[in-house]
């Protein structure tokens, strides 16, 4: 039975399921990025007793998370080559070679060498 006013108790509610860990990811994905940069620019700064190698990689690692990102949501958000269907066009070949993979592989049970 739920208590009439839900503010005057210690129930907690909690979420689970995709959207919320999505939602903890977008939240905690700067804070992580900082401190990847940080830390490999602290380790950086002792292995080369310098601050433009650091820096430069920092600048460079930021450059490279926004270019992915940026194709990413170019992709998936926007639609760039959605006409494409590279899916459809390959998956025969890809069916294929696996198909070749699991029977090349399955013969090898039947070996008796270790």
């Amino acid at each position: 039975m739920a208590p009439s006013d839900p503010a005057t108790t210690d129930a907690h509610g909690y979420v689970t399921g995709q959207t919320a860990a999505s939602i903890d990811i977008s939240e905690r994905l700067p804070l992580f990025i900082a401190a990847v940069i940080g830390l490999s620019f602290l380790l950086l700064m002792v292995v080369f007793r310098s601050l433009l190698v650091p820096l430069k990689a920092a600048i460079m690692n930021l450059l490279s998370i926004g270019a992915a990102y940026g194709a990413v949501v170019a992709v998936f958000q926007w639609g760039w080559g959605k006409g494409l269907d590279g899916l459809s066009g390959t998956a025969r070949v890809i069916t294929s070679a696996a198909l070749i993979m699991i029977s090349v592989f399955a013969s090898f049970l039947l070996v008796p060498d270790i």
